[in-house]
């Protein structure tokens, strides 16, 4: 066990971050303040949607399902393209595109025009994060763990930010936030300009066709592809049963926003001071698997005890699992696509695609078992699937310690 836990690398070089170009460091704050931008605006958006426009249901929920298709669906598209024109570019690109979405919900309050401005936000972001996570696995193999675990700390810290400066800016005017956020993508854009020949990767020459057949045809990668679906199936009651749950037992609104502030927070936290360095030493796709059953048994544990605080608790448990698999599966397809660095992009579009499934079957599922009306059997459910990708993904890392 301890030969799987540990890099076959030998000990790990935790002096990596010292050498960080300034660049990579640029485009981890991107990344921080493209997430500052986004949750400036989706916390509130139905909101928005519903009682400062009036919309009715079904138009708020084509709104938002539109961001959300656009976003999940497009990746594995736009990361095909990045690996031909350079990551450089849809990086550029899709941070001006997500702009105008967002000046698109600042100027327009027409269904047709929001719709697409929703679109426009959506393949902004399907633009810009395969190509950011692509520069990042073509910086050297070393410095990825200190790369990934750093990025999932400032996207927990924009999480956290963001909703704040949202709601200070709301308290001016209720389409404030989205001329913020489209204001702060186009400086982040800006200034990205200035050191774009940084972010340029080199541009593949396969046939579509065959990079589509690589990555279908690496056993390794399609299987973790396959196992996360389960994680983002809980990864997605973050917006579905945790709130539903957190209003049900409390009928307070607090207890809603708790939920957020105490996920980017524990998780921030956690990466601050703990977890950066157990990155660092341990093989990620073993911590993705501690991860899978930590978010599986938050879930669980639920059921115990009907209170907001101990609801709180079990957030913080699930958190924990969650800011161990979301750098930790980052880390794994960034040293897959090693193997074929000119492809990153397939390989991180391609697996955004289990983010879209699981993240499909979980707001199904969510919304299906809250209305059941037997919460325990739900969150028993929950614990089950964490404990199934736990003992998939630990098989699989065994199995492929065996094999390297």
């Amino acid at each position: 066990m301890k030969q799987l836990l540990l890099q076959a690398r030998g000990r790990p070089d935790l002096s990596a971050a010292a050498r960080l170009s300034i660049a990579t460091r640029l485009l981890l704050t991107s990344a921080f303040l493209m997430n500052v931008g986004q949750f400036m605006i989706l916390p509130f958006l139905a909101v928005y949607l519903t009682t400062t426009l009036h919309y009715p249901a079904w138009q708020v929920g084509t709104l938002l399902s539109a961001n959300i298709l656009c976003t999940r669906a497009l990746p594995l598209a736009a990361g095909m393209i990045g690996d031909r024109l350079s990551h450089s570019t849809t990086i550029l690109t899709g941070i001006l595109v997500r702009s105008l979405g967002f000046l698109g919900l600042a100027l327009f309050q027409s269904f047709p025009f929001l719709l697409g401005a929703t679109l426009l936000m959506g393949t902004g972001g399907a633009l810009y994060n395969p190509s950011i996570h692509s520069v990042f696995a073509a910086q050297p193999a070393e410095q990825h763990k200190r790369i990934f675990s750093t990025l999932n700390q400032v996207l927990n810290l924009g999480a956290v930010l963001g909703p704040l400066l949202g709601s200070l800016l709301l308290l001016f005017g209720p389409q404030l936030p989205f001329f913020g956020g489209s204001g702060l993508f186009f400086l982040i854009a800006l200034t990205l300009f200035f050191f774009r020949q940084q972010y340029r990767t080199s541009a593949t020459r396969t046939q579509l066709v065959d990079s589509f057949r690589q990555v279908l045809g690496h056993k390794h990668f399609m299987l973790f592809t396959l196992f996360m679906v389960l994680f983002w199936i809980l990864f997605t009651q973050l917006t579905v049963a945790f709130p539903l749950e957190a209003f049900r037992i409390s009928h307070n609104d607090f207890y809603v926003s708790a939920v957020y502030w105490v996920n980017g927070g524990t998780g921030f936290v956690l990466m601050a001071i703990v977890l950066k360095k157990v990155f660092q030493r341990y093989n990620p796709m073993y911590l993705v698997s501690i991860g899978m059953l930590c978010t599986g048994l938050g879930f669980a544990l639920i059921q115990f005890f009907h209170t907001g605080f101990w609801l709180l608790c079990c957030v913080g448990i699930y958190t924990l699992g969650e800011t161990l698999v979301l750098p930790g599966s980052d880390m794994v397809v960034a040293d897959i696509s090693t193997s074929s660095q000119e492809n990153a992009g397939a390989f991180f579009g391609m697996f955004s695609l289990s983010w879209a499934l699981g993240g499909a079957i979980g707001n199904y599922l969510g919304t299906a078992l809250i209305e059941s009306g037997d919460p325990a059997w739900s969150w028993t459910l929950y614990g089950l699937i964490g404990l199934v990708g736990c003992i998939l993904t630990l098989w699989q890392a065994r199995w492929r310690h065996k094999r390297a």
